[in-house]
């Protein structure tokens, strides 16, 4: 999942926050991968599962990577994604780290209007 204009920070924080709402445990970390185990999903069919990530810089954002796994084997493509209503807890993540670009990029808006509203105090 492409995040443009995302950092690699903070979309791994997304990520792991988004994670941790649906488990009981804490996301692990080992050599730029993040680990959880018994990922519960609202939407999802099974028990639970075991999700693997990490975050890598693009030109122009971030990219996460995810892998899903159950105790059934490894969740790989799209059709399997659907038929599991991954898609909407998925959707649900792209939402938050949209949402976390678009604090950001408002942030500094209100700071460049900050340091005019000073400078035209000073006019």
């Amino acid at each position: 999942m492409l995040v443009i204009d995302g950092k690699v920070e903070t979309v791994n924080k997304t990520t792991e926050d988004w994670l941790e709402d649906y488990s009981k445990q804490k996301v692990e970390e080992k050599e730029g991968y993040f680990t959880i185990n018994s990922v519960g999903f609202e939407s999802f069919n099974e028990d639970s599962m075991f999700v693997t990530y990490n975050v890598v810089p693009e030109s122009n954002g971030a990219s996460v990577v995810l892998n899903f796994s159950t105790a059934k084997g490894s969740i790989s493509s799209a059709d399997q994604i659907s038929d599991l209503n991954l898609k909407t807890e998925l959707e649900k993540l792209a939402n938050a780290n949209y949402l976390e670009v678009l604090k950001t990029k408002l942030n500094a808006e209100e700071n460049t209007l900050g340091d005019f509203e000073k400078k035209l105090k000073k006019i």
